[in-house]
C-alpha cells in the first residue's frame, strides 16, 4: 500500500487529536450465535495474496469455526472504499480451500445469497484525517471515506435482507514509525502505542458518523488494530521480532498475524472466544502457538472489557 509522507501523516493526525477527536468507545460484546454468511469489502489486511490461504483471515476463521462446531461462509473482494462505491453490485474474486462459498455472484443477486453480515476494511493510511474530510491526490468529486461507506451500506440495505455492516479496524501503517524494515523495538511500541490512541480515534469517529448517520445498518466495529497491539505489547507475545509478523512497512503480515487477526474478527462475529485446542502448521510462530490458547481468553477478556 501506499501512503503518504511520514511527516505530513504525523502532522496531520496530530492536528486532527487538537481539533477533538472524540474519545475512545466502548464496544459491546458481540450477541452469541452459530453461524455466519459473511461479504468481505476487504483489502490485503484481511486476504493478502500469497501462494498460500493462511495469509488470509477467512482461512483461519474456517477452522476455527470448524473446530468450534459452528457454520462459516464468506465470499469477498479486493479494493478501497472509493472502489467499492462506484462498483456495485460487487463481484465476489476471492476463493479459499477450506471456506465454503456462499455467493455464485454469475447466476445470482447479492441479495439471494443470504448474507447475514457483511465486513467493511477501509485503508490503513488514510488516519491523518476525520472520514468525512476529502480524499487528498486526485479527487475531482471530493468523495470522502465516510461517503463511500454509506453509499456502499445504502445499497447493501436497498438490496440484501438487512444484514449487520461491521467496520473492519486493520492494524495501522508503519511507514510513518520506521524508517527501515525491519523496525527497531523502541519503533514498534511507537506504533503499537499509536494503533491504540489515535489510528483508534479514527476509527471511533468513523463509526459513530456512520452509525448516527444510518442508524438502521447495525454498524458496529471489529478493533482488530487496537486489541492487536494491545496483546503484541503484552508477555509473551511482545517477545516475537516484528520481522516474524510482518514481511514489509505496509505492513502485510505473516501467517502469525492473520491468525491473530481472524481470532480478533472470530470472537466479535460469534460473541464467542476463539476455540481451544487448536493445531497449527509449522509456518506459526512456535511462541505463538505455544501462547494460542492464552491469547485466545486475553482477546476475548479485552472485548467483553469494551477493547478500549
Amino acid at each position: 500500500m501506499t501512503c503518504p509522507p511520514a511527516r505530513l501523516a504525523t502532522a496531520a493526525a496530530a492536528l486532527w487529536i487538537t481539533l477533538g477527536a472524540p474519545a475512545l468507545a466502548e464496544i459491546p460484546p458481540a450477541a452469541a450465535r452459530d453461524e455466519a454468511r459473511i461479504y468481505f469489502f476487504g483489502n490485503s489486511l484481511v486476504h493478502h495474496l500469497t501462494d498460500s490461504d493462511e495469509t488470509t483471515v477467512p482461512h483461519w476463521m474456517a477452522l476455527m469455526a470448524r473446530q468450534d462446531g459452528r457454520e462459516f461462509g464468506a465470499d469477498g473482494r479486493w479494493g478501497f472504499p472509493r472502489n467499492f462505491a462506484t462498483e456495485l453490485p460487487p463481484h465476489t474474486n476471492w476463493e479459499f480451500a477450506e471456506v465454503e462459498k456462499v455467493w455464485n455472484s454469475y447466476r445470482q443477486p447479492f441479495g439471494a445469497a443470504g448474507f447475514d453480515t457483511i465486513i467493511f476494511n477501509p485503508e490503513n493510511f488514510i488516519q491523518y484525517d476525520r472520514a468525512d474530510q476529502p480524499y487528498n491526490g486526485d479527487n475531482p468529486d471530493r468523495a470522502t471515506p465516510l461517503g463511500a461507506t454509506m453509499n456502499v451500506v445504502d445499497w447493501v440495505m436497498e438490496n440484501a435482507e438487512a444484514p449487520q455492516f461491521l467496520i473492519y479496524e486493520g492494524w495501522a501503517d508503519l511507514h510513518p514509525f520506521a524508517r527501515e524494515f525491519p523496525p527497531t523495538a523502541p519503533e514498534m511500541a511507537q506504533y503499537y502505542a499509536h494503533a491504540s490512541g489515535t489510528y483508534a480515534r479514527w476509527y471511533d469517529d468513523y463509526v459513530a458518523r456512520l452509525a448516527a448517520l444510518r442508524p438502521d445498518a447495525g454498524v458496529a466495529l471489529i478493533p482488530v488494530g487496537r486489541v492487536m497491539a494491545q496483546v503484541l505489547s503484552e508477555e509473551p507475545l511482545v517477545q516475537i521480532p516484528a520481522e516474524v509478523l510482518y514481511s514489509d512497512r505496509s505492513p502485510h503480515g505473516t501467517e502469525t498475524v492473520y491468525l491473530l487477526a481472524a481470532m480478533i474478527t472470530y470472537a466479535s462475529i460469534y460473541g464467542a472466544p476463539p476455540p481451544a485446542g487448536m493445531q497449527f502448521p509449522d509456518t506459526i510462530d512456535p511462541t505463538f502457538a505455544a501462547a494460542y490458547d492464552q491469547t485466545a481468553e486475553r482477546i476475548w477478556q479485552i472485548l467483553q472489557d469494551g477493547a478500549r
